[in-house]
């Protein structure tokens, strides 16, 4: 009785061993994202971490957060200090048009405006994602940014609105900081991992998921299967 009450693979411990990585990953991520020159860096981390231990069931959270982390530090570091001054100006944007829409010109202008920050807060997010993801001189990553911005515009507006809503939450309320940095990541990973696959062959879908590609496919005939099982019932 108590080895099953206290064996690791007990649901109990794997919901545990979840939530740990996932308030773990969000303090780890909003203490590193504070430098602000190392935000791009901790964001592409946490992405790549969630897509692997959340989507990919892999292990040792921490260990691949920290090593992923590491990796191509100073380029991310670079890519970082394009990318505040374009999520500055917007802020900036945000704020005047946001202390100015008390009249019914300024409420206009203001939604009018946040429609807008589509294209720019998109853009950076996507080079967030397909940093965390691929292995991307600066000048294509921005380039591929910014196509997979316009080219899925339906799932980059629910990205943005997305992120910038759990920011401003948390930064009304900081506690929600504790979870709020590894929701983003899960829930733009359900987005930007199927609009990912739909550019790659099957072969580089296999190795972007980490499988073989006889794994790949039957991953697919199960999901399949089983969508049609839910449709039937």
């Amino acid at each position: 009785m108590l080895n099953q009450v206290f064996d690791p693979e007990n649901l109990f411990w794997r919901i545990v061993s979840r939530l740990v990585d996932f308030v773990g990953l969000s303090i780890f991520c909003a203490i590193l994202c504070i430098p602000v020159v190392t935000a791009v860096p901790a964001l592409c981390a946490l992405y790549y971490t969630v897509v692997k231990v959340f989507l990919y069931k892999q292990t040792r959270t921490f260990r691949i957060f920290f090593q992923t982390f590491a990796r191509d530090f100073l380029k991310n570091v670079v890519v970082g200090l394009i990318c505040i001054p374009i999520i500055a100006l917007c802020v900036f944007g945000y704020l005047v048009m946001f202390a100015n829409s008390g009249t019914n010109l300024g409420a206009i202008a203001f939604v009018i405006y946040y429609i807008c920050l589509i294209v720019p807060v998109g853009t950076v997010l996507y080079v967030i994602f397909i940093n965390a993801r691929f292995s991307l001189g600066k000048l294509e990553l921005f380039k591929q940014a910014l196509s997979m911005t316009f080219a899925h515009l339906p799932s980059t507006l629910v990205l943005v609105l997305l992120s910038l809503e759990l920011c401003l939450w948390s930064v009304n309320n900081w506690t929600p900081a504790l979870i709020t940095p590894c929701l983003w990541a899960l829930v733009s990973s359900f987005f930007v991992e199927r609009n990912f696959e739909k550019h790659l062959s099957d072969e580089e879908k296999a190795a972007f998921r980490g499988v073989s590609l006889e794994d790949f496919y039957e991953q697919e005939a199960n999901r399949k299967k089983a969508r049609a099982t839910l449709f039937r019932k």
